[in-house]
């Protein structure tokens, strides 16, 4: 407020950098690619526990996976997907700065086990803010891809997919370019894949594979190898490379590491994480291992189910008492903020089934429809004016239950079904066709919009009347008005319809200009619209043209002196 200079800093969270909480006002910086000095070692010790852990859940190496980059990350992971592909491909080698100046090939003997074949699908922000990364995991795929080591996954790989691309008739010299691309996501321009909108919209879709068909055209885009978001041989082509790039991946990764946000509270995690495995699962028949590197204590990190990571955060916050509380206490927002937790669980759903069971619906359910912490969740929405979010919970519900994803139990269902009525009843609908529960209620919301419709037509034009009439001391609807007085038999305009339809009317004649609507007799809460005219509209055309003329002269007049003076002070 007393405008000195006030230095950048990092943001990061509350937790992790308590002295950066409000009321401290600075310029926050979230991207640094100078990182810590400890940053590689960390990342390869990260990818090194993964693989192993990988091993003696299965008792074989893990050969392929996916790692996808949010948008909400910081710079501790910004490198993470080339810290998980480090130790298989390169050693990093870091330059005074902090910033990365290298990559080494670590030795199949040194490595001690297999390499690991990873596609990066990073988010449009990481492609914009980081392109030099990507440019670094790119140069990893081009230095071990044709390494002769009898267990290299990706020469394998590469192998496979450029055979397939010669028989489709694509140049050898060609196909092997292609098929090391290692790196897909949405073209330069575009944000996100598209997938949290078609998720919601569930009744223009029958099966996920319509909905992977989504993911896969807005991310099958090649970067690397010479590539940069463009789709060589068409769009049909540069989807079929993604694919065979995911094929045999084992697992999904991406990482959290702010405690301000997790993966229930925004949709870019399910949107990217979770549509990344379900594009494999359309690959290769099932779901892969699905995995968040948690980074969140700002420590060593550890890699998490999804399932454990989805269920600590519903206990946490969305289901916890207190926290409900105190985010329905803020109002209209809040609600919304509870609306907007309930779709994503949805897109979970969707994308990642596994991750969501029945039991984490019917904690939803218990907390905001059986209010079972007897906090008057309905009361709170009804208070902050936003019974709509309410609806729109309570309908999700009964989507996933319809799209058979939840085996609820019949009277849950019943429930659901009976508070769903009572809130549209009371507050209308908030779905529509794309998206309601059931046939019923998308009736009433398609009736619903149709009224909403109707009104918007009835206002009148600006300038013309007000938005209400006062009918008996209320406003009423200028659109009611009218039609209750053109009812009456001994109304105006019922005498005046009368006229016309007995009177016929020569095609040649123009019809008539409607009389002015009657204006309210007194002003009326909330709006008015009107139109005034500035005075100079009320000249006659001739003075108000030479007016202009003249303006338009005093101006460019003020141009000539003022660029005159300037000459002379340079002069």
């Amino acid at each position: 407020m007393a405008g000195r200079y006030v230095a950048a800093g990092p943001g990061n969270d509350p937790i992790r950098n308590p002295s950066r909480c409000p009321p401290v006002a600075i310029s926050m910086v979230s991207i640094r690619l100078a990182c810590r000095p400890q940053a590689p070692e960390q990342g390869k010790n990260l990818a090194d526990k993964f693989v192993t852990d990988y091993k003696e859940r299965h008792g074989r190496f893990l050969i392929a996976s996916s790692s996808t980059c949010g948008v909400l990350k910081p710079c501790a992971t910004k490198a993470s997907p080339r810290r998980k592909s480090g130790p298989d491909r390169r050693q990093a080698g870091v330059g005074r700065a902090g910033r990365v100046s290298g990559l080494t090939v670590i030795p199949r003997q040194e490595l001690g086990r297999p390499r690991v074949d990873v596609t990066v699908v990073p988010s449009g922000l990481y492609r914009d803010a980081l392109p030099t990364l990507m440019l670094l995991i790119d140069n990893a795929v081009s230095a071990v891809k044709d390494l002769a080591e009898d267990d290299n996954p990706i020469r394998a790989h590469v192998t496979q997919t450029r055979l397939a691309l010669e028989a489709k008739g694509i140049a050898p010299v060609e196909a092997a370019r292609l098929a090391a691309v290692r790196i897909f996501t949405e073209p330069s321009g575009a944000y996100g894949t598209g997938i949290d909108n078609v998720v919601q919209a569930s009744n223009t879709w029958k099966n996920e594979g319509e909905v992977a068909d989504v993911y896969f055209n807005r991310v099958g885009h090649l970067f690397g190898q010479g590539y940069w978001g463009e789709q060589p041989g068409g769009k049909a082509l540069a989807v079929d490379i993604f694919k065979m790039a995911l094929k045999d991946a084992k697992a999904a990764i991406h990482s959290r590491s702010s405690n301000l946000y997790a993966t229930l509270d925004n949709d870019d995690v399910f949107q990217y994480l979770g549509a990344t495995a379900m594009a494999i699962r359309q690959v290769n028949g099932k779901t892969p291992e699905t995995h968040i590197l948690n980074l969140t204590d700002g420590k060593g990190g550890k890699h998490e189910t999804l399932d454990t990571f989805i269920g600590r955060e519903m206990r946490t916050r969305y289901t916890n008492p207190e926290w409900v509380k105190a985010m329905l206490d803020e109002g209209y927002a809040g609600a919304r903020f509870v609306m907007k937790v309930t779709e994503h669980l949805w897109g979970w759903q969707v994308t990642v089934p596994e991750a969501v069971d029945g039991a984490k619906w019917q904690e939803m359910y218990e907390t905001y429809v059986a209010d079972r912490n007897q906090i008057g969740v309905k009361e709170k929405f009804r208070q902050g004016k936003n019974l709509l979010a309410y609806q729109a919970i309570v309908d999700k519900m009964l989507v996933a239950i319809n799209k058979g994803y939840w085996q609820a139990d019949p009277q849950v269902k019943a429930h659901l079904e009976q508070v769903n009525r009572e809130t549209i009843a009371e507050a209308g609908v908030a779905c529509n066709a794309a998206s309601c529960s059931s046939q019923e209620i998308t009736a009433a919301a398609e009736a619903q919009d149709r009224q909403a419709m109707a009104e918007a037509h009835a206002m009148p034009a600006p300038g013309r009347a007000t938005r209400s009439a006062l009918v008996g001391g209320k406003a009423q609807p200028l659109a009611a008005v009218a039609a209750k007085q053109a009812s009456s038999p001994n109304s105006p305009a019922a005498e005046n319809t009368a006229a016309q339809s007995a009177t016929p009317r020569p095609a040649s004649t123009l019809p008539a200009k409607p009389a002015e609507p009657a204006k309210a007799e007194s002003s009326i809460e909330g709006f008015e619209i009107k139109e005034q005219q500035s005075n100079i509209s009320s000249l006659p055309p001739a003075a108000r043209n030479w007016a202009l003329a003249g303006f338009a002269v005093l101006v460019m007049l003020g141009f000539a002196l003022k660029a005159r003076r300037r000459s002379s002070r340079l002069s």
